[in-house]
This record gives C-alpha cells, structure tokens and sequence, in this order.
C-alpha cells in the first residue's frame, strides 16, 4: 500500500477508486497551452540566469526551447 492509498482509504472510509477530476476540453487545452508557454518563458530566464552569458550567444538554446514547445504543443494541444 503507498502513502497516497491510504490517504484516501481514511479520507472516503471506503476501498474505493480515487475522486476522478472531469474537465471541458478547451479548459484542459487552455491549461496545457498555458503551462507550456509559462515553461518557455521560465527556461529562457532561468538559462540566462544559470549561464551568465549575454542573450546572443544563448539564442540556439533558446530557439531549441521554442521548437521543442512547439512539437509538444502540436502533440498535447492540438490533437483535442
């Protein structure tokens, strides 16, 4: 039994399967387009950050980030 098993157990007193979260689907994309534009917008301050190097000199690692955003979005977000 894990941690998250029994926490459930004690909190539905019952053997049941977890709660089940159902959403729209354009909410679902909205939240999966968001967090993939913020983890665009995070990496790029946190390579500048961590590197110490002017923005020139870090635009392939940039633009690496972007393209590899863009192939998830068309995997996760558009399909739905």
């Amino acid at each position: 039994w894990s941690i998250a098993n029994f926490s459930l157990l004690s909190y539905n007193k019952s053997e049941t399967l977890p709660p089940i979260f159902i959403a729209h689907p354009a909410v679902i994309s909205f939240l999966q387009g968001t967090t993939l534009i913020f983890s665009v917008l995070l990496s790029w301050v946190l390579t500048q950050k961590i590197a110490r190097q002017p923005w020139r000199s870090l635009i392939p690692q940039h633009l690496s980030v972007v393209i590899l955003a863009i192939a998830l979005w068309l995997v996760i977000v558009v399909p739905t």
